[in-house]
């Protein structure tokens, strides 16, 4: 009985993790960079192999659906890393702690790649493929320590300061992935990330409910660039809802509400 529950939540973390994959499949910044799908198939690749499969197709399916269309970009580095991960096990040399190298070296290089065969090869491009490729590098540290906290079996563990931070910023990058989803003027991201405010305000109060806002509005802004005073307004309404925390989930709502009425 206890393998069969065990089994059942191993298969819940596992579905959880390949939708995250296919939201950070569609997830662009600046409307030109894709840093989030290779840094997180690397990471998959390590900490999660019973998924790595299921999280490969979500990826692709997910830019497949995505209005910036990267599939090909993004199954390249995919591959390319595959194939790279698999030489180095062959001659016992694959560690956790180079996964953030090759990702930079998989992601400037396809990308390099890509752009010479589209177009005349500038300076401009290779700065370009510079800086998508340190941005992969960063999210892979940050997955890194992200991404074993959903799979957390002991029930008193007490998160790291850094661990929640790249919490926050590995839910804020997959709701990126949910940019331009809307239904009756509501927007998918604005609903989530209010949510997501809400949830550490309630659990940390306001340092936490104030670190939160920044990092959603600061990468909301950079998946949308229309929407850069999401910062302040995410910023001071996780301020006020932690402030407001001892008043349970209603307080924690109110807050919130003052905070972006204040600001609207």
């Amino acid at each position: 009985e206890n393998r069969l529950i065990q089994g059942l939540v191993a298969k819940r973390w596992s579905m959880l993790i390949v939708a995250m994959g296919f939201l950070l499949g569609r997830a662009v910044i600046l409307e030109q960079f894709a840093p989030f799908a290779i840094a997180y198939f690397a990471v998959i690749y390590f900490l999660r192999k019973d998924a790595v499969y299921g999280t490969a197709v979500a990826i692709a399916a997910g830019s497949l659906l995505s209005p910036h269309g990267n599939t090909q970009l993004l199954i390249a580095q995919m591959l390319v890393f595959y194939l790279i991960q698999k030489g180095l096990s062959r001659y016992e040399r694959s560690e956790l702690s180079a996964v953030p190298w090759i990702v930079f070296i998989t992601s400037f290089g396809v990308r390099l790649f890509f752009d010479m065969i589209s177009s005349e090869l500038s300076w401009f491009l290779v700065l370009m493929a510079g800086v998508e490729a340190v941005l992969a590098f960063v999210l892979t540290l940050i997955f890194m320590q992200a991404i074993p906290v959903f799979t957390l079996t002991k029930k008193n563990y007490q998160l790291k300061t850094e661990e929640v931070i790249c919490l926050m910023i590995l839910l804020a990058s997959v709701m990126t992935g949910t940019v331009g989803w809307e239904y009756s003027g509501m927007s998918a991201e604005h609903v989530l990330s209010r949510y997501l405010i809400l949830l550490f305000a309630i659990a940390g109060g306001a340092t936490l409910g104030a670190s939160v806002g920044v990092i959603t509005g600061l990468i909301l802004s950079l998946a949308n660039v229309e929407a850069i005073y999401q910062i302040s307004l995410l910023a001071f309404s996780g301020l006020l809802a932690g402030l407001l925390k001892e008043g349970k989930k209603l307080g924690v709502a109110l807050g919130l509400l003052l905070g972006s009425s204040i600001l609207t």
